[in-house]
């Protein structure tokens, strides 16, 4: 999960590569390369350092790290839901 300054969840995503994924993630959000920066931050990935957490949960098993997923992105970002594209808060 990615969050602001003031602590709400912004992006919620996953990846099925353990630490390597994750480090990859963080680092394609902080290169400027994922639709979040695109589409919240206007392309400007150097908000992300001004304020901006980061928090993961790892769940080893595949069809509860997906209901997790599914949950936390209802929760936190429901306007992604059957879009299929990212939606500004």
């Amino acid at each position: 999960m990615i969050r602001d300054a003031h602590g709400r969840v912004l992006h919620v995503g996953r990846t099925t590569r353990a630490r390597k994924g994750l480090v990859d993630r963080l680092r394609g959000h902080l290169g400027g390369r994922s639709s979040f920066v695109v589409h919240y931050l206007d392309n400007n990935p150097e908000k992300l350092r001004a304020g901006f957490t980061y928090a993961w949960i790892v769940v080893p098993n595949h069809r509860l790290r997906a209901l997790v997923e599914a949950l936390a992105t209802g929760q936190f970002c429901p306007a992604h839901i059957g879009t299929g594209e990212s939606a500004r808060p």
